[in-house]
């Protein structure tokens, strides 16, 4: 990595850990990132860093692996929950389309949560219409309950 990309790395984990973020790196090219309620972030960055986006893996398993699972399977509701056409990983920074060099570490964090927050909305409202069609319940009572769980 040439010292451009080097310095800029420094900053941004300098950043994240200003953020109150738990940053530890084993070699500057991979480093590990502690997020509430997600786990451990890990991103090894390539010698072509910030014009080549990193891997990522939470919790040792594959960032796009875990995006293309949950998009199969909840591409529906992200649709409905996300009014928007576009599928998980159209939307991510894993998709190369939208990766920039103006793309930082401290976005695709934010991009992580915000996935998990939207898996989570999606599980919540895959159950609501199980109850819903076993149980007979009101539409207007699981909306409420979903606009509750949402807030």
């Amino acid at each position: 990595m040439n010292k451009s990309g080097i310095r800029r790395l420094k900053h941004e984990i300098k950043y994240l850990q200003e953020n109150l973020y738990t940053v530890k790196n084993d070699t500057l090219d991979t480093f590990h990132v502690n997020v509430e309620n997600i786990g451990k972030i890990t991103l090894i960055v390539s010698e072509n860093y910030p014009f080549k986006k990193p891997i990522i893996l939470i919790n040792n398993k594959s960032y796009l692996s875990f995006l293309e699972k949950f998009g199969r399977k909840y591409e529906k509701i992200y649709k409905i929950i996300n009014n928007n056409s576009c599928c998980f990983l159209c939307d991510s920074y894993e998709c190369n389309n939208n990766w920039s060099v103006f793309t930082k570490i401290i976005n695709i964090i934010d991009e992580i949560k915000n996935k998990y927050t939207i898996i989570n909305l999606c599980i919540y409202y895959s159950l609501l219409i199980k109850i819903k069609k076993k149980y007979n319940i009101p539409e207007e009572i699981l909306i409420f309950s979903y606009l509750h769980y949402t807030k």
